[in-house]
């Protein structure tokens, strides 16, 4: 029997050519795609996708992705989906993808709790290099960087990024949905780190690859690759760090060195990136000071930093 599975698309101000190419990819996959719209004015395009098995549910407001995923979620659970796969809006998949997936998911289920299982990822900015794996072995991460052909086909893992990413209706049920306090970033990685304190098992295989981009672009400093955002998204992606750093009851010791360690790289590099070191500086300090004070969700001030910078 075919399983029911949903995918929840995420848009927000999308490139309608690569999101078609997105949709194009899982539509003959699954059920139903679910495309939630964040763009403020509302995207008339998305009218194109006239198809009985798509679904746009536009907010006009950017309510942030968790918040949108949510949305998303609650609604293919409506539907009856057994299984929901997030995704960007600038993701393409290989054909079966969906059935590769759900059939090692299957081969696993009789001994593991599956919370999600997700592909290995191959970033553009990086000359689409494989991405490292955070092993997650005894409560404790690794990270895994060179691949060879000792290659295993799953590891149980911390956390992955939530594009391609398959989650079953139980294992949301009990690990509930996403944090859209988070707004954006950090999102996917706070709820792995729930489903793992819940005893579930965060898979990820090497047997599907998927390309995904990772931010504008990525720069090195010394051995460290570090994916460079915009200002706005420096400012979510520390504010947000911090924040479960201090208030997440769900992380234990080994998930807040991979916290203070990611926090750490990610204050200087985007220091050397910066163009201006002062408005750098200036984004750093309320970032921290917010995720201190838990003035999370949307971001309420005003940085008053070029786009550029």
């Amino acid at each position: 029997m075919k399983e029911k599975v949903d995918v929840v698309l995420v848009t927000y101000n999308p490139d309608i050519d690569t999101l078609n190419k997105c949709v194009d990819s899982l539509i003959n996959q699954v059920e139903k795609v679910i495309i939630v719209d964040n763009t403020p004015s509302g995207c008339k395009e998305l009218n194109f996708f006239n198809h009985e098995n798509i679904e746009i549910l536009c907010l006009y407001e950017n309510m942030g992705i968790a918040y949108a995923q949510n949305i998303g979620i609650k609604k293919a659970m409506d539907n009856g989906a057994e299984f929901v796969l997030t995704s960007d809006q600038d993701t393409v998949y290989p054909e079966n993808y969906v059935l590769g997936m759900l059939a090692i998911y299957k081969i696993h289920i009789t001994d593991l709790r599956i919370g999600a299982i997700a592909p290995f990822f191959r970033d553009i900015n990086s000359n689409n290099e494989l991405m490292p794996i955070m092993i997650y072995e005894n409560e404790k991460i690794s990270r895994l960087r060179s691949f060879d052909t000792d290659i295993q086909e799953v590891y149980c893992v911390s956390h992955v990024i939530s594009s391609g990413m398959i989650m079953s209706r139980d294992a949301l049920l009990e690990i509930g949905l996403m944090d859209a306090d988070l707004f954006i970033d950090w999102v996917d990685t706070e709820w792995c780190f729930r489903a793992n304190k819940l005893n579930y098992k965060i898979l990820q295989t090497s047997k599907l690859v998927i390309t995904h981009q990772l931010g504008d672009n990525a720069k090195k400093l010394f051995k460290y690759t570090l994916t460079n955002h915009n200002y706005i998204r420096r400012y979510y992606r520390v504010r947000n760090g911090i924040y479960i750093l201090f208030y997440n009851k769900y992380i234990n010791k080994s998930m807040k060195w991979y916290i203070i360690e990611s926090l750490l790289k990610m204050v200087i590099m985007h220091f050397f990136q910066a163009n201006s070191k002062i408005n750098e500086i200036k984004n750093k300090y309320f970032a921290i000071k917010d995720g201190i004070v838990k003035n999370i969700g949307i971001l309420k001030r005003d940085l008053k930093i070029n786009e550029k910078n």
